[in-house]
């Protein structure tokens, strides 16, 4: 099982080097953006967050710590579900497009994480998401 794991591990942290470099800045291909260091040079950012700033907010159906990763105005995301290990998509509005639903969660210790901490990664064709429940997946980008 830990094999397993550590090969999933090493996969996704090839993909998220090798889709991070190639992406466009518009695009957030993988846990640090198009650089592979959490930044980007262009745009215009609020200097101050608050619930005035929000464009729209949603309630995510599980505790995580994934990051989000952005591609063709769809926002991609891990998440427990009732239970169950899920990849979320949303459109640029806030609006779930579909989900797609695994195996049983293996929840996390911490007490804000779960089994859903990794952040998925995309090589613009297939979103591919990894589980501490060992779920290693490839979901075509309309789930």
């Amino acid at each position: 099982m830990l094999n397993k794991v550590l090969v999933a591990t090493a996969w996704l942290i090839f993909c998220s080097a090798s889709f991070g470099v190639a992406a466009d800045v518009s695009e957030w291909r993988s846990w640090r953006g198009p650089q592979g260091n959490g930044s980007v040079e262009q745009g215009s950012y609020p200097v101050k967050f608050g619930a005035d700033k929000y464009l729209w907010r949603t309630e995510l159906p599980g505790k995580g710590c994934s990051t989000p990763i952005l591609l063709k105005e769809r926002i991609y995301l891990t998440s427990p579900a009732d239970g169950n290990d899920a990849l979320l998509c949303y459109d640029f509005d806030g609006q779930e497009k579909w989900r797609a639903v695994f195996g049983k969660e293996n929840a996390g210790k911490h007490r804000n994480g779960s089994g859903s901490n990794a952040s998925p990664v995309t090589d613009g064709k297939a979103i591919f998401v990894f589980f501490k429940s060992g779920t290693f997946a490839a979901v075509e980008l309309d789930g």
